[in-house]
């Protein structure tokens, strides 16, 4: 996935596999079991190193957190 953003703190799940994690200019490898939470706003890109297969949620915010991110944007 190329870089984006979520309004929301994310979690990533790596159920198989290996992924590569990219934000605040540095790259970190993550494996299956391995849960990686990721605050909101924060611009990240994901790449598969090899077939992989993982869990993704969101945490939407409620409506006033929103309006605020929206703002600051």
């Amino acid at each position: 996935m190329h870089e984006h953003h979520a309004d929301g703190t994310v979690s990533v799940h790596v159920l198989k596999g290996v992924l590569r994690v990219r934000m605040s200019g540095q790259a970190r490898d993550i494996d299956a079991g391995t849960i990686l939470a990721i605050e909101s706003s924060i611009a990240h890109d994901v790449e598969a190193l090899e077939d992989s297969a993982f869990l993704l949620t969101m945490s939407w915010p409620n409506a006033e957190t929103l309006d605020r991110l929206r703002k600051a944007e």
